[in-house]
């Protein structure tokens, strides 16, 4: 696993002796968000700017390649109507990918949430459903013809 220590990262971030290729970076965000899920009141849009959130922000300061894009994905648990989980977890999304464009300002950034489609949840609406996702995709440019 790539997954840096806490304590590791941002010493290697202040000496600016770390840098990290996109597929490394998402392995560890993946790593993150599993052992340290960003957190939201339930029905709130948003969140606790926590260390897991910190910690993101230094990741995706450590990559390389300059030219991302990154895509939020917000899902919510099995508690509300699928309309009202939809709109939720868009909010979500939608607040934390503002604060990720602020902060760290990448080339595009998009938000999406999916309600509870594509939950992990075991049916019985555990906070297991509720999560967020980070993608970060490289952004090739092509030449004009």
């Amino acid at each position: 696993m790539v997954y840096v220590e806490k304590n590791l990262l941002k010493q290697a971030i202040v000496t600016g002796a770390l840098q990290r290729t996109l597929s490394d970076a998402q392995k560890d965000i993946n790593h993150l968000l599993e052992q340290e899920p960003l957190l939201f009141d339930a029905n709130e849009s948003l969140f606790e700017k926590n260390k897991s959130l910190h910690l993101i922000i230094d990741i995706l300061n450590t990559i390389e390649e300059k030219s991302v894009a990154i895509i939020v994905n917000a899902f919510c648990n099995e508690l509300d109507s699928r309309r009202d989980n939809r709109k939720l977890s868009q909010k979500r999304a939608d607040s934390l990918a503002h604060y990720i464009d602020e902060v760290y300002a990448p080339l595009f950034i998009t938000a999406i949430g999916y309600g509870e489609e594509f939950s992990s949840s075991d049916g019985n609406g555990t906070q297991k459903s509720s999560r967020i996702e980070i993608e970060i995709k490289r952004v090739v440019e092509e030449p004009l013809n």
